[in-house]
């Protein structure tokens, strides 16, 4: 990778701690509570098998245990798959407010409006700092351009060469 070549960056640090701290603690209150019932479950099933005389040899004992964990698998599985559902939808809409916000910047920018004037607030993140970071260069190149056309306009020879070399500085 050369020194100028752009790093792609998909992490969005605020949010992304959030929600794996979230992921982290709802995955161990559920290890705790799937190996509480499981615990119980079984002590409750070789209680029962333990004093009972005759067992039907249909009911397999560990076939009862692999049902017992499937159903703790199963709901295991439910609560990722909607905990996955709501840190898409937190993750889609802060994603599609930076995008937005930078929708907003960019159409602005096409219009030739540079100014700061009634840009709607934007969530903090790196790609719209950079975007107006941009922005308030090119404002204040385009301040400097309507000074220099100025004094054209007043016949100053400076003028002239000032703003060739800031046109060709761009």
């Amino acid at each position: 990778m050369t020194q100028h070549q752009r790093r792609i960056k998909f992490i969005d640090p605020s949010l992304q701690g959030k929600l794996m701290a979230a992921l982290v603690l709802l995955e161990s209150l559920m290890v705790i509570l799937a190996m509480i019932y499981l615990y119980w479950r079984f002590s409750a099933l070789i209680e029962e098998r333990m004093f009972s005389i005759h067992v039907a040899a249909q009911d397999s004992f560990l076939q009862l245990l692999l049902l017992e964990l499937v159903w703790v698998v199963v709901f295991m599985s439910g609560i990722n798959f909607v905990a996955l559902l709501i840190a898409n939808g937190l993750w889609g809409r802060n994603i599609g407010r930076i995008i937005s916000a930078f929708r907003i910047r960019l159409f602005r920018m096409g219009r030739l409006d540079v100014s700061a004037s009634q840009l709607p607030a934007a969530p903090d993140h790196e790609v719209l700092q950079h975007l107006d970071g941009w922005r308030r260069r090119e404002e204040k190149k385009m301040r400097q351009i309507k000074a220099l056309s100025q004094r054209i306009m007043k016949d100053d020879p400076e003028a002239e060469a000032q703003l060739n070399q800031l046109l060709s500085d761009s």
